[in-house]
């Protein structure tokens, strides 16, 4: 992992994820992922995967190859969720409090993950 600085006020709010053949969207509340079918607004499928969480993701990430979902959740933490089974593929933690944005390479080899702090931490890639 690498880490860096970001300068400048960070923005707020939350982006919706959208699949990478854009039939799906992505949603992630109070501890639950949902995938929600975007013609008709139909869920197809949720996982819980935080007992007794609150509240939802500061942001949400699909990876260019459409396999993975990226969510910065509360305590430094990104979740990395299979798109197709929902599943936590893995943990992230960066050493702050708040997680705003989370962002793929344009390979999908490499996640950026912006802090609250203004801090900015690399993983995988080069």
């Amino acid at each position: 992992m690498k880490e860096g600085r970001r300068t400048g006020s960070a923005g707020y709010g939350v982006k919706a994820a959208v699949s990478a053949d854009s039939r799906a969207l992505f949603d992630y509340t109070d501890g639950t992922v949902r995938k929600i079918e975007l013609a008709t607004g139909r869920e197809l499928a949720s996982r819980p995967l935080e007992a007794g969480a609150e509240g939802g993701a500061s942001w949400k990430e699909v990876s260019p190859d459409g396999r993975t979902l990226a969510l910065a959740i509360g305590g430094g933490r990104v979740l990395l969720v299979d798109t197709n089974t929902l599943a936590i593929r893995k943990t992230l933690q960066v050493e702050a409090e708040e997680t705003l944005v989370v962002a793929f390479g344009q390979r999908g080899r490499s996640l950026v993950v912006l802090a609250g702090s203004g801090r900015v931490f690399h993983f995988g890639g080069r």
